[in-house]
């Protein structure tokens, strides 16, 4: 039993080259799993995912130009956000 425990361990070892070398990100299955959830991405998150990231950052730009003393109508035309939106955000960070 001892030596067969070296043996079944040396073709583990010749055979686990085979295994480590094969790249998954080549497999035909892979890429269709890819696909098919960038295809549901696309249908359910994807837009509400941009849409939130472009608020915050608009948001970010807010606080940003409040805290340079910008007045509501300039920081209006510079992130697209209406004047009560920027007032919100005046208001929440006087919190």
């Amino acid at each position: 039993l001892r030596n067969l425990s070296s043996t079944f361990q040396k073709t583990i070892e010749n055979n686990m080259a085979i295994t480590l070398n094969f790249n998954i990100e080549e497999d035909i299955f892979y890429k269709q799993g890819i696909e098919k959830g960038i295809e549901k991405g696309t249908k359910q998150g994807v837009e509400k995912g941009i849409n939130e990231g472009e608020a915050k950052k608009a948001k970010s730009v807010v606080i940003n130009c409040i805290q340079k003393g910008f007045d509501n109508q300039t920081i209006s035309e510079l992130t697209g956000l209406s004047i009560p939106e920027i007032e919100k955000i005046r208001k929440e960070l006087k919190k």
